[in-house]
């Protein structure tokens, strides 16, 4: 029996079901009402922090560097969990520390796709947060606006030697299931011993983790 033939029968009982419905038009099929209420429940029941962790977590194995986890609080990228790395480093993130818009790797990883009225808005606290200051509250939006660009071009932030001299990091942003960024994904270590060349093994584990927790909670480009 031809293979369409043996398929047949199962979409019949799926449309039936309403786990599969066909466009009339082009004859195509495709995820009915159903599989869309299934996709949404196990969507409710993702724990995403946990799924985080665990990506991040393997991350830092992987590489040996500090890795650390954020989301986006009352005040703009706040760290969630850092997990330091057998290098020494020169700062210690706490849990709870907010970073600095523009001039970290993990702020430039949210402010790149969060409305720019929002962050342009917020700049007026820089000096309220991790590697901010009054200069950084005064720079020109146009200025801002261009690292922003580069950051969605590219997937990808950088920090090298922005906040801490003689520190590097890469930030990637997470996507929930609505394609909007609700994590971020900062790698950082010395620069002795972190390459930062944005084609670098450190850099495309970093993108990859980010991108593989984005896909675990929902993420679909």
């Amino acid at each position: 029996m031809p293979l369409p033939a043996k398929i047949h029968p199962y979409l019949v009982s799926f449309i039936k079901l309403d786990f599969v419905e066909q466009n009339m038009a082009t004859g195509l099929y495709g995820l009915g009402r159903q599989s869309l209420q299934l996709g949404l429940s196990y969507l409710q029941k993702v724990d995403a922090i946990s799924i985080a962790r665990e990506e991040i977590l393997r991350l830092a194995s992987e590489t040996d560097q500090s890795v650390a986890l954020s989301v986006w609080g009352n005040m703009g990228p706040t760290i969630l969990q850092f997990e330091q790395s057998p290098i020494p480093v020169l700062v210690y993130l706490r849990v709870g520390t907010v970073m600095s818009l523009v001039n970290t790797a993990t702020g430039l990883a949210f402010s790149a796709y969060m409305p720019a009225k929002l962050i342009e808005g917020m700049l007026k606290s820089e000096p309220l947060r991790f590697g901010g200051s009054e200069e950084t509250a005064k720079m020109p939006w146009d200025r801002v606006e261009e690292a922003l660009i580069d950051v969605r071009r590219r997937g990808l932030s950088r920090a090298v030697s922005l906040t801490v001299q003689g520190l590097n990091a890469f930030g990637a942003p997470v996507f929930n299931h609505s394609s909007q960024v609700t994590m971020a994904v900062t790698i950082t270590g010395p620069d002795s011993h972190f390459d930062a060349d944005w084609d670098s093994p450190i850099a495309k584990l970093a993108r990859d983790c980010a991108n593989t927790i984005s896909a675990r909670i929902g993420y679909r480009e």
